[in-house]
């Protein structure tokens, strides 16, 4: 295990430089819908993966399904538990800004395996109007 980490660590500024590469090509892709939140100067952000919220989540998992993984990370204010929050004592209403970020927070991978983001990008831009709800191309 040690080994692997270690020859990971050797790796690590490709990986970065991979993940904002691919965080780049998808900001440019969705524009206005990319993050509103970040640091000053995007080139220093990292994603694990690039996250932002739509009208739909849903909606926008079934259409770009066969194109992304997707891996829907955000389902429930209590992660683990989407049913039967009064269990655990959640009141629901009462955080209602996480309980809305999980019902329009997407994920996009930023992992190596995704051999071109650029493509990727660019299929996201010319749905990008169906994206925001527009009609279907």
């Amino acid at each position: 295990q040690a080994e692997i980490g270690i020859s990971q660590l050797a790796l690590l500024p490709q990986n970065l430089a991979w993940r904002r590469r691919a965080a780049e090509a998808y900001r440019e892709a969705l524009g206005g819908a990319a993050p509103a939140q970040g640091p000053e100067d995007p080139a220093a952000d990292v994603h694990l993966r690039f996250t932002f919220l739509v009208d739909d989540r849903r909606f926008w998992e079934d259409r770009y399904r066969d194109v992304l993984d997707m891996g829907v990370w955000f389902t429930s204010v209590a992660q683990g538990r989407d049913t039967d929050l009064e269990l655990i004592g959640y009141e629901s209403g009462s955080c209602p800004v996480a309980e809305m970020t999980v019902r329009r927070c997407v994920n996009l991978p930023t992992h190596q395996r995704i051999t071109r983001p650029e493509l990727l990008a660019g299929r996201l831009k010319e749905n990008l109007r169906y994206l925001r709800g527009g009609t279907e191309r």
